[in-house]
């Protein structure tokens, strides 16, 4: 169903409303408007694709419609109500649209064909600043989303690569962002060290004051680990009781004496629980210094390694990784 507008006199008030008409007297501009067509749309359809052409601005007139980046999205970015329109920046830039506008009702809406609209504007030069406002609107309204959104994407991927417990790095984090520092150092000719920490009798904790303790210790742990390491330590949560620090612009060497340190404020930093009972906690420490050609994977086995031999030692002490080469 569609006929111009003047066949719809109740639909005058709309357009009063509209931001597309404001300062404009209608009832003097009915002349110009006579051929201007209204057209009906059921829920459902879409009016604007990029896949397709556009020549009319189109200005809703009942019914509601939404602003989306695909066509099957559940997600719209904008809603369009009665006296809103849609398909104007396509009408200044002859491209294309850059969205899909779709019916969520049926809907009656007033066509505005690009041929019609600049005699209108000359007349009226006040709609061409209306059209300015109405693309500031949107172009404010689209920046407000995208950043938005890039809010959204950064929180995801903090939670993404972030442990719960600790709220240091998780091992996805680590498997990501050591590679990246390894190979850096190997590029540029710098020494880099990584060292394994694991929680000496873990499990004898959780055995005797249950897993909430354990938690405790692992967080009282991660805290110790962050004021005693330089800031430009990569420190990640590997696994269980187990934490893993790269060193870049370290020689192994360093390396030890910073985890040696580290062993020491761990023993002498116990945790303290609520009924004024405490428990003393001690750390096993590999050290391992990268050696040309190296992967991850090298490192990483170098510094357990050098892990299991602290373990098999007695505990509570750091040991480095030999060359047997």
């Amino acid at each position: 169903m569609s006929g111009t507008l003047l066949c719809y006199p109740n639909l005058n008030q709309v357009l009063r409303n509209s931001p597309l008409f404001s300062g404009i007297d209608l009832s003097s501009a009915e002349t110009d408007m006579q051929n201007w067509l209204v057209r009906d749309i059921s829920a459902g359809q879409i009016l604007l694709s990029p896949s397709l052409d556009n020549t009319d601005l189109l200005v809703l007139l009942e019914g509601e419609w939404v602003v989306t980046l695909s066509a099957n999205s559940n997600r719209p970015i904008a809603k369009i109500m009665p006296g809103g329109c849609v398909g104007e920046l396509s009408i200044l830039d002859s491209q294309r649209p850059s969205s899909h506008v779709l019916a969520t009702q049926d809907s009656r809406y007033l066509v505005i064909q690009r041929d019609a609209l600049w005699p209108f504007i000359t007349c009226y030069p006040v709609v061409a600043l209306n059209l300015l406002r109405i693309m500031a609107d949107r172009s404010r309204d689209k920046s407000e989303l995208l950043e938005s959104s890039l809010g959204l994407l950064h929180e995801y991927r903090t939670r993404a690569e972030t442990d719960t417990l600790t709220s240091l790095h998780n091992r996805n984090w680590l498997m990501e962002i050591f590679p990246q520092q390894l190979d850096l150092s190997m590029r540029i000719g710098q020494p880099l060290s990584l060292i394994l920490i694991d929680v000496d009798f873990f499990k004898r904790v959780n055995d005797t004051y249950g897993h909430t303790v354990g938690d405790q210790v692992l967080q009282h742990l991660a805290a110790i680990m962050q004021g005693n390491l330089r800031s430009t330590d990569l420190l990640a949560r590997y696994g269980g009781e187990e934490f893993a620090v790269m060193m870049p612009a370290t020689y192994a060497n360093k390396a030890r004496a910073s985890a040696e340190r580290l062993c020491r404020r761990v023993y002498k930093s116990p945790l303290l629980l609520p009924d004024n009972d405490q428990i003393t906690i001690s750390v096993s420490i590999g050290v391992a210094e990268c050696l040309p050609g190296w992967k991850l994977d090298d490192l990483l086995n170098a510094s357990d390694q050098a892990l299991y031999i602290a373990k098999n030692n007695g505990r509570n002490q750091v040991q480095c990784w030999k060359n047997p080469f």
